[in-house]
């Protein structure tokens, strides 16, 4: 008997199939989807920094382009800053306004926003002259100050509280 005559075809093993992924492949794709939701996040944080870098600048702008002569000057700085205050405290968290305040009420919250700030800490005339624009608004003969001196403070004001080296917080 011839021994080759026993040999029979090679035979392919079965394929393996793709399906299911071994476990490893599991914790790789989880860190990828992780790491995408992180950029995710960080782009959306950027954009967000963007839209309060742009309010800023056309704040500052607004201010600037103020016209010192403009009977309603002390009022459009104070709507200027307090619009600044208040985004600000948006950004960071959110606070109740009690609607039913008091001239006063609302004269000493404005005055406590201001005396926190970083700009009055360096600077303690700054609290006095944007004071008195909020004093100014309701009793004019209040102001001494020169309207130029008021909107340069308050452009500074702005500046410090909302940028640090040129960058918003």
């Amino acid at each position: 008997m011839n021994p080759l005559s026993q040999l029979e075809d090679i035979q392919l093993p079965q394929s393996v199939s793709i399906w299911p992924l071994a476990p490893a492949y599991w914790i790789i794709i989880g860190l990828g989807l992780c790491v995408l939701c992180l950029c995710g996040w960080l782009i959306y944080k950027r954009l967000k920094s963007r839209d309060y870098r742009r309010f800023i600048r056309e704040l500052i702008m607004y201010i600037s382009r103020l016209d010192d002569d403009d009977p309603h000057f002390l009022l459009n700085v104070q709507k200027a800053l307090k619009l600044a205050a208040d985004k600000k405290r948006i950004k960071q968290q959110p606070v109740a306004k009690s609607e039913t305040a008091t001239l006063a009420q609302v004269g000493d919250q404005w005055k406590d926003v201001l005396a926190q700030s970083r700009f009055v800490k360096k600077d303690p005339k700054a609290l006095d002259v944007l004071f008195n624009v909020h004093k100014g608004v309701y009793d004019p003969s209040v102001v001494k100050i020169d309207n130029t001196t008021i909107k340069e403070y308050a452009v500074s004001w702005v500046k410090a509280e909302w940028m640090i080296q040129g960058k918003p917080k």
